[in-house]
């Protein structure tokens, strides 16, 4: 029975949903093709190749290279071994959801522990580099672009050392070098590359027309586009422009939606975890001291730089 109780609300909100998609059809339709665009137009060039590659070199043993490199500054920094700088730095270069993918990934492989697993999993949520120094700088400006990154990044570090284990973990594992051949290898980097990115458009497509949906009725531009980089930060982040606000409120609000992550990317990662039991909560606190933290830097920035 308190399942079933549990039920009603999503059920009422599907209804909802589905007798607006066909009260108004051409605006969910357009709803759609611009979620579409979005994909193909930013999140698709910057992950489908990242994802490919780090697959690639996952299988062809790299990881070894990186723990001969960042050895000792993982282990004095944040007490894990450097074999761990693989998942950080692809995190960086690919973008959210890649932290909770490469976590998932060495867990299988049993490159890392669980316990190591969740700890990665609180702070390797970064936005992709070439979303804000491109698309974020072309709307807004380099300058605020440039505080946005410094934000985002900086507070995941600083939130990783605050966290870090108070012993040093010396992950064990054997490296396995790909026997296969390139061409089979390559295969199936593609097919493990398109999982995680048909994950990524269903989640971009349901939560950009939901997003737009719960909003139709509100006629505050500030409250709606709020709501809008709750359920996908994307939406969200485009459409600060049209709204007449300080570059400082601006900046605290895109750093906002990046370092929390919206539910569409929620929901990307607990489907991404689900496959080795992960604890999703490690992922959620870690999104909300990034928020808190990445705040606290915004401000700094801004009045460093003479924003506010």
């Amino acid at each position: 029975m308190l399942k079933k109780l549990k039920t009603l609300p999503i059920i009422l909100l599907l209804l909802i949903g589905l007798f607006y998609t066909l009260l108004n059809p051409s605006a969910i339709f357009k709803d759609i093709l611009e979620a579409l665009n979005v994909f193909i137009n930013n999140l698709f060039p910057a992950m489908f190749f990242f994802y490919t590659l780090s697959d690639l070199l996952i299988n062809y043993g790299f990881i070894n290279i990186l723990e001969y490199i960042f050895s000792g500054f993982f282990k004095k920094v944040f007490h894990i071994s450097g074999a761990s700088s693989f998942v950080v730095i692809m995190s960086i270069l690919s973008g959210f959801p890649s932290g909770a993918k490469y976590t998932t990934t060495f867990l299988e492989k049993k490159l890392i522990e669980k316990d190591q697993a969740n700890y990665l999993l609180t702070f390797t949520h970064f936005s992709n580099p070439l979303f804000i120094l491109g698309t974020i700088s072309i709307i807004y400006g380099k300058s605020l672009a440039l505080i946005v990154l410094i934000s985002h990044y900086l507070a995941n570090f600083i939130l990783a050392f605050i966290i870090r284990p108070k012993k040093l973990i010396l992950e064990k594992y054997k490296s396995n070098i790909q026997k296969n051949s390139f061409s089979t290898t390559l295969a199936t980097s593609f097919y493990n590359s398109s999982k995680i990115l048909l994950l990524v458009l269903g989640n971009t497509i349901f939560f950009f027309t939901a997003s737009s949906i719960l909003t139709s009725n509100i006629d505050n531009d500030l409250i709606k586009s709020m709501i809008m980089g709750l359920f996908d930060l994307t939406k969200g982040i485009l459409s600060l422009q049209n709204i007449n606000i300080s570059n400082m409120f601006k900046i605290i609000l895109i750093t906002s939606f990046l370092s929390f992550g919206g539910i569409s990317v929620h929901f990307q990662v607990k489907e991404i975890i689900k496959k080795e039991s992960l604890n999703y909560t490690y992922f959620l606190l870690g999104r909300i001291s990034s928020l808190a933290i990445s705040i606290i830097i915004s401000l700094i920035c801004g009045f460093a730089i003479g924003i506010i």
